[in-house]
């Protein structure tokens, strides 16, 4: 009881720190455009979400661990059964084992039987009443971890749905949990299990145990990290904003990106560098022909695209049209134009630019 009372407190303590984390500091992280290219109903939705699974990984680890008799009892893998039953019954309340057990202590006269409970868990040997060999007790664990895969597969493909902008991580959330669940089947079934011979002497590691922990940890941890830790992917340039007048589209549609700065500093040498060199190629014979030859099979190609009929009957069933109709320019030029229209009504010359020619 003091131990029930001890995990019991643990977990209380544990849920109390994370729910207070949870609205304190995780909507404060560094990544905050987060909240700007997100939904805020779908956010708070899916984070909700989280929290609960959170709470339900937290109560499994430390109120739901598996049940071992060795590790209960500090007992060796080589103990006599009738030893593990004294032991029972002098530490329970009852004067009979409950079912269960005795199904356990009367499997531990074999010593396959004592590998399969390190493998397989303490469940297994305690309720599967048909299993009698590696394979029964195989097929009847496997369904359970499975099931937990699936579930945070499930939650992994909600925490990266379609407008949280975390799409292009789903593989990276998808991905672990494969290799994790393909390691641990191959482990679980290939890993070389000792009995002592000494009952003084101290057990390996039980793998199910093991195993499950770290399972769990895993469950706790990757959604965590892709919900709130991996930076969103910017909005997609869609029509109405190529076409919207500079300054109309609200600055929190659009992520902030830290490293801007940095990247249009670097921009001003290369933009500087490519003026400087569309004229030394005009000025050097070779490099003109070779432009000129570029340039003219890049016309020709474009030709064949825009003469193509297929091609004309998709761009005008995706109302992008280039064909002039009634002496009038099609929607797709006509949205160019648009679109230049505005970009020059955002142009501010740059003081960067090539110096003024000076007045005689």
């Amino acid at each position: 009881m003091a131990e029930v009372g001890a995990s019991l407190i643990l977990f209380l303590t544990t849920s109390a720190v994370t729910i207070l984390s949870w609205f304190l500091f995780f909507p404060k992280t560094p990544f905050v455009n987060q909240t700007h290219s997100t939904p805020p109903v779908l956010r708070k939705g899916i984070s909700a979400l989280l929290l609960v699974h959170t709470l339900f990984i937290l109560y499994s680890i430390i109120i739901l661990p598996p049940p071992n008799i060795f590790t209960r009892l500090h007992l060796s893998l080589g103990t006599p059964t009738d030893a593990i039953r004294s032991l029972l019954l002098r530490v329970s309340d009852d004067t009979e084992l409950p079912r269960p057990i005795e199904n356990v202590l009367q499997r531990f006269g074999s010593f396959e039987m004592r590998t399969l409970y390190v493998r397989f868990g303490h469940n297994a040997l305690a309720t599967c009443e048909y299993c009698s060999s590696y394979t029964d007790f195989a097929l009847y664990a496997l369904p359970g971890p499975l099931l937990a895969y699936l579930r945070e597969a499930t939650l992994i493909g909600l925490i990266t749905i379609k407008g949280t902008r975390l799409e292009r991580y789903r593989t990276y959330g998808i991905g672990p949990l494969v290799a994790v669940a393909a390691t641990e089947c191959y482990w679980i079934s290939s890993v070389a299990i000792t009995i002592p011979k000494d009952t003084r002497a101290p057990n390996g590691i039980m793998w199910h145990d093991t195993l499950t922990l770290l399972r769990q940890v895993l469950f706790l941890l990757l959604p965590l990290i892709l919900h709130f830790f991996l930076r969103p992917s910017p909005p997609p340039l869609t029509q109405e904003v190529l076409l919207a007048p500079p300054g109309t589209i609200p600055s929190e549609q659009i992520p902030e990106i830290p490293g801007a700065v940095r990247t249009l500093q670097s921009l001003i040498t290369k933009l500087q560098l490519l003026r400087l060199s569309r004229g030394a190629v005009q000025r050097h014979p070779d490099l003109r022909r070779a432009a000129g030859e570029y340039w003219a099979a890049e016309r020709e190609e474009g030709e064949w695209v825009r003469t193509d009929e297929d091609v004309q009957k998709i761009a005008k069933d995706m109302k992008l049209g280039y064909d002039k109709a009634d002496g009038e320019v099609g929607p797709l030029r006509e949205n160019v134009r648009m679109a230049v229209e505005n970009l020059f009504r955002g142009f501010v010359p740059s003081s960067w630019g090539p110096p003024p020619i000076p007045q005689r």
